[in-house]
């Protein structure tokens, strides 16, 4: 039986020690998420800093990225802002499609749970993103 955590939502999955032994709610098969390249791997948790590191492991919000993918070049998601944003709308929407899955309610259930747990709602920013304004003269 898996514990529910303060906010009452079931521990989606375990956490895991070494980044060998990294499991993925998105992923199934360790390659790299973006190419498919299958050697010299990088575990991504997909929402960073302190505490958002150990909810990535929690939920298993992470994917495989080959090292240019991940943080040795200019297109890694660490140097590229919209293919991290990109990737966090994916593991959000991953997570509130387990959250559902595990827990039942709405998918407006599942949102306000993923906010209160991760603190941010990347889904929201895909449609509140400027846009090109264009200027009549």
């Amino acid at each position: 039986m898996r514990a529910d955590n303060e906010a009452g939502v079931k521990n989606i999955g375990r956490i895991v020690g070494r980044s060998v032994d990294k499991k993925s709610l998105i992923q199934k098969e360790k390659c790299c998420y973006l190419c498919g390249r299958r050697d010299q791997l990088h575990y991504h948790h997909i929402f960073n800093g302190t505490a958002n590191r150990k909810l990535s492991d929690k939920y298993l919000l992470g994917i495989w990225l080959c090292p240019e993918h991940h943080n040795m070049s200019a297109q890694g998601v660490h140097f590229n802002k919209p293919l991290d944003l990109k990737i966090k709308r994916i593991g959000q929407k991953a997570w509130e499609a387990q959250y559902r899955d595990e827990n039942g309610g709405t998918a407006e259930d599942a949102r306000k749970a993923f906010i209160q747990i991760f603190h941010k709602n990347y889904i929201m920013e895909e449609e509140t993103e400027p846009k090109q304004r264009s200027y009549v003269y």
